[in-house]
């Protein structure tokens, strides 16, 4: 244990740190706290990054969602909240910020073009899909979508169509699942009778007959 004496700079602790020099534990968990809250967060406009008043694509409910996002805020825990002024790193968000919170106000879309609501949602770190990228049109006085991104919502909404499909496919029910017989005879009278097997839900175990009129 190293025994300090008034301030101690960060950068000193993460030196001694290094240099595999016990210090005291409280103190280092603050350190490593702030490091971390540091790791992905950028500066410059070039990078893929998460930024305020950027607009992106994002998907919830098998529903995408277009918009400028307002306000960034990361709940580690009820009681610690962090809100981000700084971009973040697309290729690390959802590794280093799971928790993220991000508050969107929606755009309204028309095929290939959209426009600004008041309406705002808020979305988790998973919903973000990719950047959003529009063209301003001063003259309709909206925004068209870019080719790029177009592209993307298009791939998106053929995804859950086929996700949509296969799941349709797996829920068909035939004729004889849903009618499990054991036996069939035909009476005189044109009836054929059905000997139903009982459902492996149903508490009742005993068959069920069913009687069915042929057409004559």
């Amino acid at each position: 244990m190293v025994n300090f004496t008034g301030k101690v700079h960060k950068s000193t602790l993460v030196s001694l740190l290094n240099s595999g020099t016990n210090v005291s534990k409280d103190r280092l968990r603050r350190v490593r706290a702030r490091q971390t809250r540091g790791e992905g967060i950028i500066d410059t406009s070039e990078d893929p990054a998460l930024r305020l008043y950027a607009d992106y694509i994002f998907k919830s409910k098998k529903t995408i969602f277009l918009g400028q996002v307002t306000r960034i805020t990361n709940h580690q825990s009820s009681r610690c909240k962090t809100n981000y002024l700084k971009p973040i790193l697309l290729q690390d968000i959802k590794e280093l910020f799971p928790c993220l919170q991000i508050e969107v106000t929606l755009y309204t879309r028309d095929g290939d073009r959209c426009s600004k609501s008041s309406n705002v949602k808020v979305f988790n770190t998973i919903d973000l899909i990719s950047i959003l990228q529009l063209e301003y049109d001063c003259v309709l006085s909206d925004y068209e979508i870019n080719q790029s991104s177009l592209e993307v919502i298009t791939q998106i909404e053929f995804d859950m169509h086929e996700q949509e499909q296969n799941t349709d496919n797996n829920s068909v029910v035939t004729t004889s699942d849903a009618v499990p017989t054991t036996s069939a005879a035909t009476t005189e009278s044109g009836r054929v009778v059905l000997e139903v097997e009982p459902d492996p839900s149903s508490r009742s175990k005993r068959r069920r007959r069913v009687v069915v009129y042929e057409a004559q």
